[in-house]
């Protein structure tokens, strides 16, 4: 009897509508004040250039039961806020000695259900630009991640959040990992 109530009770909670789900975003980049950017003044811009700038991730139960994973913050406010804040520790001031474009290319998460075994999937690309006014140079970096989990039937909305979360906190702590793309901002 035991066994037919839970498998009752998975059923069910399987078997439920689903509605779209809301992720908060949060971004705790590290970075230590150092004086790697000795002053030099840069301007940043972050664009979000994804088709659907809202719809950051989707969660499939069945072929016809599918929500959107939303976010209310602003992906690129977000970023520029974060990132000016880091290369202001590094030493870098606002200016325009360097103009920084970062473009979100792609931030899309997955989640399939399965059973006994969900998948998970994410992708995230950023491309930086770095503009010098004065010699009129361009250099281009491109930052790619992508990240393939397994769960138990599907993931819980805290490991939908949490994996989206750590998926932006990973690209964005690369850019600023990137010893190239700072000596190329210092210069």
């Amino acid at each position: 009897m035991k066994k037919l109530a839970l498998l009752a009770t998975l059923l069910l909670s399987i078997s439920c509508t689903h509605t779209d789900q809301k992720v908060s975003l949060r971004l705790n980049l590290k970075g230590d004040k150092s004086e790697i950017g000795k002053g030099a003044a840069i301007d940043l811009m972050v664009f979000d250039d994804r088709k659907d700038d809202g719809v950051i991730g989707r969660k499939e139960f069945s072929h016809d039961d599918k929500i959107n994973i939303t976010t209310q913050e602003n992906v690129a406010l977000l970023l520029t806020e974060k990132i000016e804040q880091n290369l202001i520790n590094k030493g870098f001031k606002k200016g325009n000695s360097k103009i920084i474009e970062i473009h979100i290319e792609q931030l899309f998460y997955l989640a399939k259900r399965g059973f006994p075994v969900g998948t998970s999937e994410g992708k995230a690309a950023i491309k930086v630009v770095v503009k010098n006014p004065k010699n009129k140079s361009v250099v281009t970096k491109n930052f790619n991640l992508s990240l393939n989990n397994k769960h138990f039937v599907a993931p819980l909305e805290s490991t939908d959040a949490a994996t989206i979360n750590d998926m932006l906190q990973e690209i964005s702590q690369d850019i600023l990992d990137n010893q190239d793309l700072m000596q190329t901002l210092a210069k």
